[in-house]
C-alpha cells in the first residue's frame, strides 16, 4: 500500500513540473549530451573488460588502500636505494655507517652503538678445517682484534663496542683496486660488505646494536666462508671476564689494555730491559700459539700449565771485514757467550759486531675453567720466573 502511495506521489509531482516548466522546456534548443573524459575512460573499461571491471568495483575499499601504500612503499625504497648509491651521507644513516675509499683503502666509520658496562665477549665459533691458533689478541679503546694463523694463512676478526667512541675499520685488497672487489653479501640477515682479490679478501657488517665486526683473511677466500665465519661470531658463553697482572718488583708496565674478555699487557724489567708479553682470550675458538715440542706440566695457582723453553735459532756467523773509507778491513772470527763474532782493529780501536749471545724464551699457558679463559705468558726468563710471574694475575671482573 505504502509502495503504490509513494509511486502515485512521484508521478504527481512530476507532472506538477511539467506543467509549470512547459513553456521553458520546449522554447529550449537541443543540446547533444557532454560526457566528463573519466566518464569515458570508465565506459572504454568497461567495454573492454567487463569482468575485470565489475571485479575491480566489488574489491573491498581496504584491499584499494592497501595496494596504494605497497605502491608508495616500493617507490620510496627505489629512491632510498638511489641515494645510498650517490650519497655517503644517506647511506651512513640507514644502514650507520660511513664507507669511504682512500688511496686503495676501504674505510668504515660507525657510532651511535650501545655504551656498555660491560662490553660482551664477542668472538668466532668456527674457524674452516682445524690446526688453527690463536696468536694475539689486540683490545684497545673501544675494540678489539683477534689475529689466527694456520701454516700461512692469516685470519683476523675485529670488533668496535662503539659507544661514545667513533668506530673505524680500514682494509685494501693487495694487488687490486679495492672499490671494484666490492660484492653485497649477509650475515644474518643484514646487510655487508664482501671484498676478494687474488691474495687477501675481508667482510663487514654490523648487527642490531651497530656493533661493526670485520673479518680479513689471508689464504682463505670464499664468500661462503667468511659469511659462515661471521655468523658463528657471538658472545662468550659465561659472563665477560677481566684479568690483570700485578706488576713484580723491578718490573714496569709499558702498556695493557682489557675489553670484551681479552686482554694483553707487556712489561719490562729496570735492570736489562728485557721484555714479557701476557695476553689471554675468554672462550676462544682455538689455543694460542705455542712453541712445538711436548710442553713441561706444571702448576700455575693450583691450575695445570704447560710450560716450553724454546731456543732461538743460532745467530748466523758474521761477514770478517767491515769496509772503512771505501777499503775493506779485514778482521778475525771469535765467539762472545757462545756467539759468534767478528773483531776487527783499525785506527787503534777494536771492533767487535755479531748477532750477539743467544737468548732463550720461554713460554707458559694455562686455563681458567671458571670462566673458560686461557692464558699466554712469554718472555726470556727460565721457568721458575716465568711461573712466579704468572701466579700474580688476578682476576678483577
Amino acid at each position: 500500500m505504502a509502495d503504490r502511495f509513494e509511486s502515485a506521489l512521484r508521478g504527481a509531482l512530476m507532472e506538477a513540473n511539467l506543467s509549470q516548466y512547459r513553456d521553458v522546456l520546449e522554447s529550449a534548443e537541443s543540446i547533444p549530451p557532454a560526457f566528463s573524459p573519466r566518464y569515458r575512460r570508465e565506459c572504454a573499461r568497461m567495454l573492454s573488460d567487463p569482468l575485470g571491471w565489475m571485479k575491480r568495483k566489488l574489491r573491498p575499499l581496504w584491499k584499494t588502500a592497501l595496494r596504494n601504500v605497497a605502491c608508495i612503499l616500493l617507490a620510496s625504497l627505489i629512491a632510498l636505494g638511489t641515494l645510498m648509491a650517490a650519497s655517503p651521507t644517506v647511506r651512513a644513516a640507514v644502514l650507520n655507517w660511513l664507507r669511504e675509499f682512500r688511496d686503495n683503502f676501504a674505510i668504515y666509520r660507525t657510532d651511535g652503538g650501545v655504551s656498555y658496562d660491560t662490553a660482551p665477549a664477542w668472538r668466532p665459533g668456527w674457524l674452516p678445517e682445524d690446526g688453527w691458533s690463536l696468536d694475539t689478541v689486540a683490545p684497545r679503546n673501544g675494540a678489539v682484534e683477534w689475529h689466527f694463523e694456520r701454516g700461512q694463512s692469516r685470519l683476523t676478526f675485529y670488533c668496535s663496542y662503539v659507544g661514545n667512541r667513533e668506530g673505524i675499520f680500514n682494509e685494501s685488497i693487495l694487488n687490486s683496486d679495492t672499490e671494484t672487489a666490492r660484492m653485497p653479501a649477509v650475515v644474518h640477515g643484514r646487510p655487508a660488505d664482501y671484498y676478494e682479490g687474488e691474495v687477501n679478501c675481508f667482510l663487514v657488517w654490523q648487527d642490531e646494536a651497530n656493533t661493526l665486526f670485520g673479518l680479513s683473511a689471508d689464504g682463505v677466500t670464499g664468500r661462503e666462508v667468511m659469511e659462515r665465519i661471521a655468523e658463528s661470531v657471538h658472545a662468550a658463553s659465561k659472563a665477560s671476564a677481566a684479568y690483570e697482572l700485578e706488576i713484580p718488583d723491578g718490573w714496569e708496565k709499558l702498556n695493557g689494555k682489557q675489553i670484551g674478555g681479552v686482554g694483553r699487557e707487556n712489561l719490562r724489567r729496570n735492570a736489562d730491559g728485557e721484555r714479557i708479553a701476557f695476553q689471554y682470550a675468554q672462550d676462544p675458538p682455538c689455543p694460542f700459539r705455542v712453541p712445538p715440542g711436548t710442553p713441561e706440566e706444571v702448576s700455575v695457582n693450583g691450575l695445570s700449565a704447560q710450560f716450553w723453553n724454546e731456543e732461538q735459532d743460532r745467530p748466523s756467523d758474521p761477514v770478517g771485514h767491515i769496509i772503512v773509507n771505501g777499503e775493506i778491513v779485514e778482521g778475525e772470527l771469535t765467539e762472545v757467550d757462545g756467539a759468534p763474532m767478528a773483531q776487527i782493529e783499525t785506527g787503534g780501536v777494536t771492533v767487535t759486531f755479531g748477532d750477539g749471545p743467544q737468548r732463550r724464551y720461554a713460554t707458559l699457558t694455562w686455563t681458567d675453567p671458571d670462566t673458560n679463559t686461557a692464558f699466554h705468558i712469554r718472555g726470556p726468563l727460565d721457568k721458575e720466573a716465568l711461573i712466579e710471574i704468572a701466579e700474580r694475575v688476578r682476576r678483577i671482573q
